[in-house]
């Protein structure tokens, strides 16, 4: 270990053992060491406090996107962060399921709450405007 060569700290057994478990565990713990690094020792995994099984995933939901009411509309949004920078894109269908309109907006970087609160004010301000077009 560099401790003992540059450190001048000995090096004993336990305080090895110790490190290195600590390290692993960290890895682990900062989902830096995967499944994919344990090939060939999976056997030691357990020793380390880590499971390697693959958790139990629910079968896929099927959703179908159905029209709103006559007279009303339906507004379809996506939001998503990416590298700390957030924006969306929103669909409204008028009742025949026609596309009434597209909008897409880019927030900056901002935590995901602020995009959120951008995005449902945006939302409110759009649905005015087309209830204020139909008067």
């Amino acid at each position: 270990m560099n401790d003992a060569k540059y450190q001048d700290i000995s090096m004993e057994p336990r305080r090895i053992i110790w490190r290195v478990y600590h390290t692993i565990s960290l890895l682990h713990t900062s989902c830096l060491f995967l499944v994919i690094h344990w090939q060939g020792d999976m056997d030691i995994a357990p020793l380390f406090g880590i499971s390697l099984t693959i958790p139990f995933l629910p079968p896929p939901v099927l959703v179908y996107w159905h029209t709103p009411p006559v007279g009303s509309y339906k507004i379809n949004t996506d939001r998503c962060v990416k590298d700390g920078f957030a924006s969306r894109v929103e669909i409204i269908r008028d009742s025949s399921g026609q596309c009434v309109h597209i909008f897409f907006s880019s927030y900056g970087e901002c935590p995901i709450l602020q995009a959120e609160l951008w995005a449902i004010l945006d939302d409110i301000i759009i649905a005015q405007r087309i209830i204020l077009s139909n008067l």
